[in-house]
């Protein structure tokens, strides 16, 4: 107890009748008054409750009222809770929430007392053992209003904070434990290292809630001791209480027997009603295991300071709360051979997070740690942690998205990459920023690691494309890092990106007028990125002429490649430069600028018009465009132009087989379906062509203007059988790909639009084969929205493959 000085007999009746008056009118009298200086053994503070006795004006009888006084060593702190207090009281957000906190009656600036009103109810740690759902959601509830309330306080509380507490705690616990030393440091070396950062926003955080400051009084929870309250990260609050909750569970188990069922849901019903847009789940299972050890020596503290007869207990329950601290879950392994998950990912693990509704990730045996890393909010906490920004810089990471998954790709590599939505607080901007993950099994990742360290070149990658460290390496999950524009595929990327291509503006400047033209300004940006495949870059020049004084802008795209597919890329839309409506096709390809072989990039110009993508979105009746284009695809596959790449029937079902076995393994429910598809289009399938495909078209692909057609982006242009081009395009129509707003009758028409007018310009042999190269190209898009991560990915698959179904069962 600190020796604060409290009011002495006299002046507290004084001080009491004066408040008395304040509150009900200065004609109230104090008659009686009695305290209870003993009424509570928490807290810090010297608390007495007052009972008194008072007529006041107007009312007939005797008015007893009660209240507390909390007498603080400093009137700051009695003035900064009375200011919460008076916040959180005046805030809408309280309002039926049931929600309590006690009212501020007065304070008294000599004694630094604070009166305020005294709050009756039954205690949540006997309560709970009665009505244990309705207070878990009581108390989930509760918390999340506070934390939403706009109540300001100066005081901050972080990670940091705690971790200061704690340090001298682990010394005690060293020297009474000294066999469980070494141990103890490594843990806490490790919640140091994973130590999240403070949310962008901070949240009004209470400090100290759990059972022993709330009462349960009618459905409604009664928040009591602000003492600790402070600004800081909402997770403070969840991970301390859930640690008062284990507590519980292992002290007293007849009042909570199941803490796996507790903390759901409590977390769900706080996520009911919480208000922020980042993820916190993953922060609150940091916060839980740190106080896990705070807990730990308090209770070894007592065992030493008490008298011996509950001595027992009390070193039993500091060693199931240290035995969680040492190893928070029974999944804390990766695997055999792989290093331990961290405590923070274990949790994670043991709760299945996923990104899509309760469907979870498929599992790989081998590489276990794909099921956390697959969950964009806990990669969101895992990259704030460990990506490093460059010297000088500072950066908030606000959110993650998954973007395109690589699964099973080279054995059991995985290659993930995700979006990042980062803000630079001095400036204010805020971009998307790709980072890439790299899983591999059997410890294979730190081999990698040590071999990518030695290959990143200094100076390869301006400085001024760079936000945080472009490699990494994130030890709890083997995963590999790397941050665009560093790609060790693609070599020549950061080069592109810095703005290397300066050698091909002499061919830009010259699509303006005659005139003496300069460069004013230089813009790069990028619009699509594969991990270790390819980009492609929007890059702008504004141009000035000095004769007219007048600027223009000149705008073309740069595709990277990792090898020399640009080249060749290049020499077939060379070929087919004449094309177009002006020439002897019903169709044109876009235009080549100049292919940069040092730096394998290809200079496009930019396609006129609209997307087929865009068209089917927008358009409620797009049937001429489709009849234009499957009438330009026709065209395409009966054209004669030098390729010299092939594609035979063993490649495509190389490529049905491998996305077949991708679809089964991501969603076991259609497996049997799969297989069946797959072994029909294997075996019914024959040779066909060869003749020219595209080889990727897609919607996005194909640009209308003006009832003209342009194919953009033929990189995978080939000879094989002609049949590829249109089943991919109606897959990727009638699998509504990019189309989620469109209704499926609207595909299903398109779709059947398109391919009557195609075969109306092809052979009718062709069509013998069509229905299961559609089957096979409805198997790759069902890949692809798995490998996109699209959301309601395994609802949009199984529609997918009933449609290949029905191409079966038609052909």
């Amino acid at each position: 107890m600190n020796p604060i000085t409290t009011l002495e007999p006299e002046d507290t009746w004084a001080v009491l009748r004066g408040v008395l008056r304040d509150v009900c009118g200065t004609d109230a009298n104090l008659e009686r008054l009695t305290s209870d200086a003993q009424f509570t053994e928490h807290g810090k503070q010297r608390v007495v409750r007052y009972d008194l006795e008072a007529r006041v004006a107007e009312l007939p009888y005797i008015q007893r009222y009660q209240w507390v006084g909390k007498y603080y060593e400093r009137g700051d702190d009695a003035l900064r809770v009375a200011a919460v207090l008076r916040g959180i009281g005046a805030s809408e957000g309280s309002r039926g929430t049931g929600l309590t906190v006690p009212t501020v009656l007065a304070y008294h600036a000599p004694l630094h007392l604070l009166l305020l009103t005294y709050e009756s109810g039954e205690p949540v740690s006997s309560a709970i053992a009665r009505d244990t759902g309705a207070i878990l959601a009581a108390m989930g509830g509760a918390l999340a209003t506070l934390h939403a309330m706009p109540v300001y306080t100066p005081t901050i509380t972080s990670p940091e904070t705690l971790l200061a507490d704690l340090r001298p705690r682990l010394e005690d616990l060293s020297a009474w434990r000294p066999c469980e030393a070494p141990s103890l440091r490594r843990a806490f070396a490790q919640i140091m290292d994973e130590a999240p950062r403070l949310p962008p926003h901070l949240s009004f955080v209470h400090g100290d809630f759990g059972p022993a400051n709330l009462l349960w009084r009618g459905g409604e929870i009664v928040v009591l001791d602000f003492d600790k309250c402070a600004r800081g990260d909402p997770a403070l609050d969840l991970g301390n209480l859930l640690v008062q909750l284990r507590r519980i569970t292992i002290r007293k188990p007849w009042k909570l027997r199941d803490f796996g069922s507790v903390r759901p849901a409590l977390l769900d019903a706080y996520r009911r009603l919480c208000t922020s847009e980042h993820s916190w789940e993953n922060r609150v299972a940091w916060y839980e295991r740190a106080i896990l050890l705070r807990k730990v020596h308090r209770l070894l503290r007592e065992d030493r300071n008490k008298d011996p007869d509950g001595n027992v207990q009390r070193n039993a329950e500091a060693d199931q709360l240290m035995g969680l601290f040492l190893k928070p879950s029974v999944q804390s392994g990766v695997a055999a051979g792989g290093p331990p998950l961290s405590p923070v990912e274990s949790m994670v693990t043991e709760r299945g997070l996923d990104q899509n509704g309760g469907v979870g990730f498929p599992v790989d045996h081998e590489v276990p740690q794909l099921s956390v890393a697959s969950n964009p909010q806990f990669m969101l906490e895992v990259f704030r942690r460990h990506l490093k920004a460059v010297p000088g810089k500072d950066y908030r990471i606000h959110d993650c998205v998954a973007f395109r998954f690589r699964c099973r790709q080279s054995g059991s590599r995985h290659v993930l990459q995700y979006t990042l939505r980062v803000a630079e607080p001095s400036t204010g901007r805020r971009w998307d920023q790709w980072v890439t993950g790299v899983l591999y099994a059997d410890g294979e990742a730190s081999r990698r690691w040590e071999e990518m360290k030695a290959e990143v070149p200094e100076g390869r990658i301006p400085k001024s494309c760079l936000t945080f460290e472009p490699v990494g390496f994130i030890p709890s999950l083997q995963m590999l890092v790397e941050v665009y524009p560093y790609d060790r595929k693609l070599r020549t990327l950061g080069s592109v990106v810095g703005g290397a291509v300066q050698g091909i503006e002499p061919s830009l400047l010259g699509r303006l007028r005659p005139g003496e033209w300069g460069v004013e300004q230089r813009t790069i940006e990028p619009t699509r990125y594969r991990t270790e495949f390819g980009a492609a870059l929007r890059y702008v020049i504004r141009a000035h002429d000095a004769v007219s004084a007048t600027s223009e802008e000149v705008r073309c795209y740069l595709k990277v490649y990792r090898n020399d597919r640009g080249a060749e890329t290049f020499r077939i839309l060379q070929s087919l430069s004449g094309s177009g409506p002006d020439g002897k096709r019903p169709y044109s390809t876009v235009k080549p600028i100049v292919y940069v072989d040092e730096l394998r990039t290809l200079a496009l110009e930019e396609a006129p018009g609209v997307s087929l993508t865009q068209i089917l979105a927008t358009n409620p009746d797009p049937s001429d465009e489709l009849r234009l284009v499957a009438r330009a695809v026709a065209a395409f596959n009966q054209d004669e132009f030098p390729i010299k790449r092939r594609y035979s029937l063993a490649d495509q079902l190389v490529e049905v087989e491998k996305a077949s076995a991708l679809v089964q393994w991501a969603c076991p429910q259609v497996r049997e379906a799969v297989q069946v598809i797959s072994d029909s289009v294997t075996g019914g399938l024959d040779e066909g062509g060869p003749a020219p495909i595209h080889g990727d078209l897609k919607p996005d692909h194909i640009f209308l203007s003006n009832g003209h057609v342009t194919f953009i982006d033929l990189d995978w242009a080939a000879l094989a059988d002609p049949l590829l081009d249109p089943a991919q395009l109606f897959a990727y129509i009638t699998g509504r790909v990019g189309l989620d707003s469109t209704p499926m009758t609207h595909t299903k028409i398109a779709g059947a639009t398109f391919v009557e007018e195609y075969f109306r310009f092809v052979p009718n042999s062709w069509r013998r084969r069509f229905s299961l190269h559609c089957a096979g190209a409805l198997l790759e898009v069902a890949a692809g929205i798995f490998r996109r991560q699209e959301s309601r990915w395994p609802e949009k698959i199984t529609k997918v493959i009933e449609a290949a179904q029905h191409e079966i069962s038609e052909g």
